[in-house]
């Protein structure tokens, strides 16, 4: 039913069907800065593409978690997948956090043993 109707309808549809930051980006557009769908579309997706990457808080490598029933394969493998999409982690915080969402304490017992020790200028 939806798709018969004309694109005007499509067009004043459309905001109806926005929420959170879509909502908010359509309302902050200037009244008549866009002429046609077409343009409507564009501005929208180049704004919330899915090909768009979020940028993530560093501190987010710290919640990567090892689930209850994953191996330590996989969870390896999503760690360095989610991690690669975190910008500007330390390599020293890769490490723990990944050592941290093993869940795991012998194996992060194991790791820590050759993490360098730091001693005070005193």
């Amino acid at each position: 039913m939806v798709s018969k109707l004309s694109m005007p309808t499509w067009f004043l549809m459309f905001p109806q069907t926005l929420t959170g930051g879509a909502g908010i980006w359509f309302d902050s557009l200037e009244p008549g800065s866009i002429d046609s769908y077409k343009e409507l579309r564009e501005q929208f997706l180049r704004n919330f593409s899915q090909q768009r990457k979020a940028l993530k808080n560093p501190n987010e490598i710290l919640h990567i978690r090892r689930r209850d029933d994953e191996k330590v394969e996989q969870f390896m493998d999503r760690y360095v997948a989610e991690s690669m999409n975190i910008k500007g982690v330390p390599e020293v915080m890769k490490i723990s956090g990944f050592i941290n969402g093993m869940r795991f304490s012998q194996l992060m017992e194991k790791l820590g043993e050759d993490f360098p020790t730091f001693r005070s200028a005193n």
